[in-house]
């Protein structure tokens, strides 16, 4: 499927909002914060956004968190687009089968991440 320019300049800033949750970091309540914040500041709702993490994001950068030494200060915005883009027509070949965390443990850190950001999300600070 293509997408237009707009479409993908639009859900940019959200993607590279969520992309930090898979940084391989521990994150700080500030880090949440700032992720609300970027999140806020694209107009999605917050269902939008969820999924759009779930459908578009983790498929491409779950397999950061899975792997011995991933990337920690960040994703360039012309890869992040690029892995999305492929995730979204359907061309997971990048992906991994094995790693040092399961898929479903990866899926409950994240969980546990964008619930931090959902709840300073809801309560607007």
């Amino acid at each position: 499927m293509e997408y237009d320019r707009e479409f993908v300049e639009n859900r940019l800033p959200v993607w590279r909002a969520l992309s930090n949750l898979f940084l391989d970091t521990k994150l700080e309540r500030s880090d949440y914060r700032l992720i609300a914040k970027e999140i806020n500041d694209t107009g999605f709702s917050v269902t939008e956004v969820e999924q759009i993490l779930w459908e578009e994001v983790f498929p491409a950068l779950a397999d950061n968190l899975r792997i011995v030494a991933g990337e920690w200060s960040g994703f360039s915005e012309n890869w992040l687009q690029i892995q999305i883009m492929n995730v979204m027509n359907g061309d997971e070949k990048g992906r991994r089968l094995w790693g040092l965390m399961t898929v479903g443990a990866t899926r409950k850190l994240i969980g546990e991440a964008w619930s931090d950001v959902k709840q300073i999300l809801s309560s607007g600070k």
